[in-house]
C-alpha cells in the first residue's frame, strides 16, 4: 500500500547527521518512526545499524530489538520478528514501562497476524492491566482497541463491541479525535454486520465527520466505502454507488490498490443488481486485473466467481466454466474448504445446464 504522506529521503539526512553528534538515542526513535511511517525502509535499516552500534544500556539495546521487530514484520519475516520482540522483553529493565507496554501490544498484533488470536488476546489483556496499574487513560484505550480487534477475528461481535465502547469512552475523556474516529468507524462496521442499521449509520457518519476534521483522506475513503456497504444492504443503489465512487476516486489518487479492488467489486455488484451486466463485467475485469497484479488470491477468486455469474447469465457457459475452474484451484491453494464446496456446487449446476442444452439440441434441433 502506498502512503500518500511520502517525503523525500533527504528530509531525514539532517537527522542522521544530527544523531552522530548526540551522546545517546534520544532523537533516534522519533526519527525512525517518521521514516517507517513514510515507508523509507532502507533508511530505517540504516538508522537501526547506527543505533545498534551506539546502544550501551539495557533499555537502549531492548529498544533496538523492538524496532528491528517492527521492520521484520514489514518484511513479512514473522518468526524473526517474534524472536526480536522476545529478546527485547527479556532484557527490558522494570523501569522501562512505556517500552514494555508497546512490546505487549506489538507481540499481540504479531500473534494475531500468525493466526494465534487467543495468545494475541492474552498479550492485550496484559497490556490493559499494565495501563490500569499506571492509570494511563491513553494506554487503556489503545489496549481495549486491540482487544476489540482480537474479538473481531474470533467473530465475538458483542465482546468486540463492548471493548470498543470502553475505548470510545476513554478516547472521549482524553479528547483523542483520531482514536474516536477509528472507534466510530469500527463500531459502525460491527453494527452493520449485526444488522443494527440505524446504529451503523450513526457511527459511520460520526467517523466521516471526524476524519474530515482530521484531514485523513485514506481513512475517509474507507468510511465512504463502509457507508456504501450500508446503502447496499438497504438496496439504496444510487446512494451506494455515490459512496463507492467517492471512495474509488480517493483510493485512485492515493494509489491504494488493495482497497480499490474491493470498491470495484462492489460497484460491479451494484451494476449487476441493476441488471447492467456489461458495466458489471467492466468493473469486475478492472478489479481482476489489479488483483492479479497485486497477487491477492482471495480477491482474484471472488472476482472470478462474479465474472462466472455474468458469463452464466449471458449464456457463455464455457467462459463461466473456465472462471469457476480457476477460482476452485485458488480455493484449494488458500485452504478455503467452504469456498471450494460452493464452487463444486456451481460447477455441478453448470454441468446440468450444459446437459440440458445438449438434450434440447438433440431432440428439438434448437440451440
Amino acid at each position: 500500500m502506498t502512503d500518500a504522506r511520502r517525503t523525500e529521503p533527504s528530509a531525514f539526512d539532517f537527522w542522521l547527521e544530527y544523531l552522530h553528534l548526540q551522546p545517546d538515542l534520544t532523537q533516534w526513535a522519533t526519527t525512525f518512526d517518521e521514516a517507517r511511517i513514510n515507508w523509507h525502509l532502507d533508511l530505517c535499516w540504516q538508522l537501526l545499524r547506527e543505533a545498534r552500534r551506539r546502544a550501551t544500556t539495557a533499555e537502549e539495546r531492548a529498544l533496538v530489538y523492538f524496532y528491528e521487530g517492527l521492520l521484520r514484520v514489514h518484511a513479512g519475516d514473522w518468526e524473526q520478528a517474534a524472536t526480536c520482540y522476545e529478546t527485547a522483553q527479556a532484557g527490558l529493565p522494570k523501569t522501562a514501562v512505556g517500552l514494555r507496554f508497546s512490546l505487549l501490544g506489538e507481540r499481540g498484533m504479531l500473534a494475531r497476524l500468525q493466526g494465534d488470536v487467543k495468545t494475541a488476546l492474552a498479550f492485550h489483556q496484559e497490556q490493559y492491566a499494565l495501563a490500569k496499574t499506571y492509570a494511563n487513560r491513553a494506554w487503556q484505550a489503545e489496549a481495549k482497541d486491540q482487544q476489540a480487534m482480537d474479538y473481531e477475528v474470533l467473530h465475538k461481535w458483542q465482546a468486540a463491541q463492548q471493548a470498543l465502547q470502553q475505548a470510545l469512552t476513554l478516547y472521549e475523556q482524553g479528547e483523542d479525535i483520531e482514536g474516536l474516529a477509528g472507534c466510530h468507524n469500527r463500531l459502525g462496521l460491527i453494527a452493520l454486520r449485526r444488522r443494527h442499521l440505524p446504529a451503523a449509520a450513526k457511527h459511520l457518519q460520526r467517523a466521516k465527520v471526524l476524519f474530515t476534521q482530521l484531514d485523513r483522506p485514506f481513512d475517509l475513503a474507507q468510511v465512504e466505502g463502509n457507508l456504501g456497504n450500508l446503502a447496499y444492504v438497504n438496496e439504496a443503489w444510487e446512494e451506494a454507488e455515490a459512496h463507492y465512487r467517492r471512495a474509488l476516486a480517493c483510493f485512485t489518487a492515493l494509489n491504494v490498490v488493495f482497497d480499490k479492488i474491493g470498491v470495484l467489486n462492489n460497484l460491479g455488484s451494484i451494476a449487476l443488481a441493476r441488471e447492467d451486466e456489461d458495466q458489471a463485467q467492466r468493473f469486475y475485469e478492472e478489479g481482476l486485473a489489479l488483483a492479479r497484479e497485486l497477487g491477492g488470491q482471495r480477491e482474484v477468486c471472488d472476482l472470478l466467481i462474479n465474472l462466472g455469474v455474468i458469463n452464466l447469465r449471458q449464456g457463455r457457459l464455457d467462459d463461466a466454466r473456465a472462471c469457476y475452474a480457476e477460482a476452485l484451484s485458488l480455493t484449494h491453494e488458500i485452504g478455503d474448504r467452504k469456498g471450494a464446496l460452493d464452487l463444486h456446487r456451481r460447477q455441478m449446476r453448470l454441468w446440468l445446464l450444459r446437459a440440458l442444452q445438449w438434450l434440447r439440441r438433440r431432440f428439438t434441433g434448437k440451440a
